[in-house]
């Protein structure tokens, strides 16, 4: 008989996070459960953990990238539900049944599930508190648009019409983009916060900023593809929103010397700024205090390398070169 569930893992050089991710996993699987971990064109070697793992199904193709990948193994998997998580992921121990109970309802065509970090980074746990204002905001609505592939489950049928777009040729933005796809057409997505995975977020300033700089450049590519997309989404606060464009704002001051109303601008940004930060810093002094002096510094530098990103995505067709694994 086949398996009822299909869990896809893509993944490029990893053969330092690989395994914990198949470990956790591992416990979970049973006759009604397949594992494909589709290769993108790693030049490690995988032969002793394939060896540990000899239930799973290895797929492998040339470097084209996560959509690609993803493609590849819903084309080869048998499941009615098809889930999705990375392979720097250590999923909970329950999460292959919180996903699927989350995916059984008719009406749902899609569910996404949550991260959580057992780092103790300032960034990282910053990194943490800011997917929790998003879980919170997610958590408000009754159906979602917005679903990551690092927790992810969706129905077969999804697949009868529509793949990842292979054109995101790194790990980007390219599970958004199939989620607000899917959307349009009519799809009913949900949020399974309990479905969730550990990870390992950026570790420092300077890996965030290069993150969020990508994001912004990539997330070009849906706005021009999808323009409704500028009206927002179900995983984006207004409040970052809001910060987004205040932030600018903060560097009139520079010109001050020239121009009167500099310093008046200026201070409306930074009320602006400092009044869209209180939700974020109401939960950073619940979940973790020693992250609320940093909240400022971090927001402002989020703000930043998300619009300089989606000034060089709109100015350029330049594409940024990266692999499944990333």
């Amino acid at each position: 008989m086949n398996p009822n569930n299909s869990i896809i893992i893509p993944f490029f050089n990893a053969a330092e996070t690989l395994e914990g991710c198949l470990t956790a996993l591992s416990d979970q699987i049973d006759s009604d459960t397949e594992i494909l971990c589709v290769d993108d064109g790693s030049t490690e070697d995988y032969s002793k953990i394939k060896s540990q793992f000899p239930n799973v199904k290895w797929l492998r193709q040339d470097n084209r990238g996560p959509a690609a990948a993803r493609n590849f193994g819903v084309r080869s998997s048998k499941g009615q539900f098809i889930l999705f998580t990375d392979s720097d992921c250590i999923p909970s121990s329950t999460w292959v049944k919180d996903m699927t109970e989350c995916l059984k309802p008719p009406s749902i065509s899609g569910v996404k599930g949550a991260y959580k970090t057992r780092q103790r980074e300032i960034t990282a746990r910053f990194v943490q508190i800011e997917y929790e204002e998003k879980y919170q905001y997610m958590k408000g609505q009754i159906y979602i648009d917005f679903i990551d592939t690092y927790s992810a489950g969706y129905k077969r049928e999804v697949f009868d019409t529509d793949f990842f777009d292979e054109g995101f040729t790194n790990a980007s933005v390219e599970d958004q983009e199939f989620s607000f796809r899917l959307c349009k057409k009519g799809h009913l997505f949900k949020f399974c916060p309990n479905a969730f995975v550990f990870h390992k977020h950026a570790s420092s300033p300077l890996k965030y900023s290069r993150k969020k700089f990508k994001n912004g450049f990539w997330k070009t590519r849906i706005l021009k593809k999808m323009g409704a997309q500028w009206k927002g989404d179900s995983n984006t606060p207004l409040t970052q929103k809001t910060q987004m464009l205040a932030s600018p704002l903060l560097f009139i001051e520079f010109i001050g010397s020239f121009w009167p109303m500099a310093h008046l601008i200026f201070l409306a940004g930074f009320f602006v700024f400092l009044i869209s930060n209180l939700p974020l810093l109401r939960i950073s002094w619940k979940h973790d205090f020693k992250i609320f002096p940093f909240v400022l510094f971090f927001t402002f530098l989020r703000s930043v390398c998300l619009d300089l990103g989606l000034i060089m995505g709109f100015l350029t067709s330049k594409t940024i070169k990266g692999n499944a694994g990333e």
